[in-house]
């Protein structure tokens, strides 16, 4: 079994194995920061610094953020470089059986699927998509 955080992004659930993942928090408004990367919302600060926020289901789509900021970030460590993940809802860690990914539910750093509510809900390692998040969150 593998801790599994679940998220909801738009209409849209993912999980996140929490292995790289270190805190969910309330996001607050970014500041804009100029980049080619429509991901990429904007710098919050956590801690003493200030981390890239990319916006996930932006960044998983190859697409630009929407108008609406979510309400929470998933911050994560990536070869110890900090990244937040905007997200509409973080639910729960839970322990899940992670199974063959269907090619129907191909996304980015996806690595299988857990069963909910009769319905599946890809897997993504954090630590897998995390050389093209790090570098999403650092463009400009």
């Amino acid at each position: 079994m593998t801790d599994v955080l679940l998220v909801r992004i738009g209409d849209r659930q993912v999980g996140l194995i929490v292995d790289s993942l270190v805190e969910v928090i309330e996001l607050t408004a970014p500041f804009p920061v100029p980049s080619a990367t429509p991901a990429l919302r904007g710098l919050i600060p956590v801690g003493d610094r200030l981390v890239p926020v990319l916006h996930l289901g932006a960044a998983l789509d190859g697409a630009a953020c929407p108008d609406r900021l979510g309400e929470m970030a998933v911050i994560a460590t990536i070869d110890e470089r900090t990244i937040g993940l905007e997200v509409d809802y973080a639910s729960e860690v839970t322990p899940a059986v992670i199974t063959q990914l269907p090619e129907d539910l191909l996304v980015p750093g996806a690595v299988g699927v857990v069963q909910r509510e009769g319905v599946f809900v890809p897997v993504i390692d954090v630590a897998l998509l995390g050389a093209q998040l790090i570098d999403i969150g650092t463009a400009s």
